[in-house]
């Protein structure tokens, strides 16, 4: 409701208020970038909250500054020849959390998420050196996650600051009606060559198609006790001449 208000004060300030330079929202997150004095930036501030005043229940904080924002995971700032400079922005809470080498998802996934972290993190970035002190940290952070250096340094690799350009460019994906998905449950037997080498002859025999391999996770025992599951786990207790008989769903086991 509150960012369905935002919007229509937005279309207001549009048509009735001298714009800012650039002005960007996501969700209820917001950007402006203001040329002028700061008598004009306190005016626009005041008839933007006039505005929003009419609900109440719509607070939005204002941080102002000369010299640089902080806005999502970016750090904007204007440089000496007055371009707009961005670097990557990191919240003091993270804790970088990222999957574990030793847990059970391909290792295709786990490439893939560092390439494409690489990737972010060189859109965010204007210069090549603030890039490479945040590559630096998401090594050492992965290092922390279990990940072997010789395997980190074959996936940063991969990545190349000089195509930034590229990485910039918006990737509008085409249907593709030639792909053909096969969706399994993950086991790390796929994991062997010889199930590869199939697949592969597989894709050979159908050169027409595009085959791809697409993994589900699969159910654990979190799953089945989870508390938001529709399926509540049952307890049955039947007596015997043995004793309990103790017999959950899924799950069994007896006493003697």
């Amino acid at each position: 409701m509150y960012i369905t208000e935002l919007a229509y004060f937005e279309d207001i300030i549009e048509s009735g208020l001298p714009s800012p330079v650039f002005y960007g929202r996501y969700i209820d997150d917001i950007i402006c970038i203001y040329a002028g004095s700061k008598y004009h930036m306190d005016n626009f501030v005041a008839d933007f909250d006039y505005y929003r005043s009419y609900s109440a229940e719509l607070k939005i904080n204002w941080i102002i500054s000369a010299t640089s924002a902080e806005f999502l995971d970016l750090v904007i700032s204007q440089n000496k020849s007055g371009k707009i400079h961005l670097a990557p922005h990191q919240k003091l809470l993270n804790k970088y959390l990222y999957v574990p080498f030793c847990s059970y998802h391909p290792k295709d996934s786990k490439t893939g998420f560092i390439k494409a972290e690489l990737i972010r993190y060189i859109r965010n970035s204007s210069s090549e050196h603030e890039f490479t002190i945040i590559a630096k940290r998401f090594f050492y952070r992965l290092r922390v996650r279990g990940y072997p250096p010789r395997y980190l340094i074959w996936v940063f690799s991969k990545v190349f600051y000089s195509r930034r350009s590229q990485y910039l460019k918006s990737s509008s994906a085409a249907s593709d009606n030639n792909l053909v998905p096969f969706v399994t449950q993950y086991n790390p037997v796929w994991e062997i060559p010889k199930f590869r080498t199939g697949l592969n002859i597989f894709r050979d025999h159908t050169a027409k198609y595009r085959t791809t391999v697409a993994f589900r996770r699969n159910r654990n025992l979190m799953d089945a006790i989870n508390a938001s599951n529709s399926r509540k786990l049952r307890c049955k207790l039947v007596r015997t001449r043995l004793g309990s008989d103790i017999r959950w769903t899924g799950i069994k086991k007896r006493h003697h």
